[in-house]
């Protein structure tokens, strides 16, 4: 979400924002095209269902490879506390809101207009795909391929600088890194 409204604001703004660098955005694909809407009682009802241990699994098989360790458990624990604590209701209608920002604000077809510097920073091997679990009928199209996305981004703005950091999830800079540092040290410096 994040990227998304990094990218929002630098099609806005472009005249304050001097270059834009983007980690593993998600909106790198009009979700919309290929998953049926879900409105945002949808997501609320949703929400309100999600244990600790969902956001510990569903890390894990989508940013860290099957992976888990002390350091990806501290970074997911304000979440977990967000479920745990006495707010999460108020926070669950913030989350659906989000969603629905996430589904309804596809800025994927505007990148071809950015006129600052754009670098996109990929781990490979991401797999974040909102909304996979409702397909529209017949759509056989695999959500979340940032493995594709990159170069699919390139197609729509060859001006993009398309950094992809092979074998790194949705979180590079926590997964490796000196590797994610070294290329982003590389951007920051051009």
């Amino acid at each position: 979400m994040g990227g998304m409204l990094a990218s929002r604001f630098s099609l806005m703004y472009e005249d304050i924002i001097s270059n834009l660098i983007l980690i593993n955005p998600i909106g790198l694909e009009n979700y919309l095209e290929y998953v049926e809407y879900k409105d945002i009682n949808f997501f609320y009802k949703k929400e309100l269902q999600l244990k600790p241990e969902n956001i510990i699994n569903y890390q894990k098989k989508n940013y860290y490879d099957g992976q888990w360790n002390k350091n990806y458990e501290v970074l997911a624990s304000h979440l977990i506390g967000w479920v745990n604590g006495k707010d999460w209701k108020s926070l669950a209608k913030i989350s659906a809101n989000t969603y629905d920002m996430i589904f309804t604000g596809s800025v994927i077809e505007e990148f071809k207009n950015f006129k600052v510097p754009v670098s996109l920073i990929i781990g490979t091997r991401d797999r974040t795909g909102p909304g996979r679990n409702w397909k529209k009928a017949g759509i056989n199209y695999d959500l979340g391929r940032y493995d594709l996305l990159g170069k699919r981004v390139k197609k729509i703005n060859n001006n993009i600088r398309l950094i992809e950091l092979n074998g790194l999830g949705h979180l590079p800079q926590i997964e490796d890194f000196e590797k994610f540092y070294s290329e982003l040290d590389k951007v920051l410096l051009n």
